[in-house]
This record gives structure tokens, sequence and C-alpha cells, in this order.
């Protein structure tokens, strides 16, 4: 395939700007395990993490202010650490992540 072993790609990208679509088209034409990062918003298990992100985005990203790491990493952390199970279930198989970065602080820590 397109990746080389042992790796993740991170694709991020403004709404709408095809992810989703990318990640489904690495997973089924060239191989990769694809960890969809928005499924968690549509969860009832996750409304915890998931409430932290969208304040994140509402009430500090979205005017330009840094949001506190406690309210944004839970979420972030869940899904690079699906991404690291992904990876260790199969090696030799790239895992593409899917999920805008909307910030340096939140590329620094993934």
């Amino acid at each position: 395939g397109m990746g080389d072993d042992g790796c993740v790609w991170w694709i991020t990208g403004r709404p709408s700007a095809g992810k989703t679509f990318t990640g489904d088209y690495l997973e089924a034409s060239c191989g990769f395990t694809h960890v969809e990062g928005d499924w968690r918003m549509h969860s009832p298990l996750h409304r915890q993490v998931t409430d932290g992100l969208v304040k994140s985005f509402y009430q500090f990203w979205f005017k330009d202010k840094d949001a506190p790491e406690e309210l944004w990493q839970p979420y972030y952390g869940e899904v690079c650490t699906e991404a690291k199970e992904a990876l260790n279930r199969d090696p030799r198989k790239p895992v593409v992540v899917t999920l805008a970065l909307y910030r340096k602080k939140v590329r620094e820590y993934v």
C-alpha cells in the first residue's frame, strides 16, 4: 500500500472538507485502517468528552482563544488511543485518523 508499515496518518481540515471520505477511500482502496474521529460526538457514552470538545470550539477556539487542556485533551486522547490500538492489532497495516486538529497546541498534543 501507500503507507509505510507501522505508521499513523492524520487527516485534518475544515468541516465538510472530505476528511472522512478520504479515510474511507484509503481503507477501501489502499489497505489502511480508518479511525473516524467524529463518531464519539454521536455516542451517549462519550457525552462528557464530547461536551468538553464542543466547549473548546464554541467558547474558545472560534473566538481565537486558547481552550483549557482539560476540556479537549480527553477527546483527542481517546482518539489517539483508538489509533494506537488499531496499529497494535496489525502493525503492518497503516492507520489513518480523520478529525480536525483546529489549533497548533492540539496538533502538538497528538
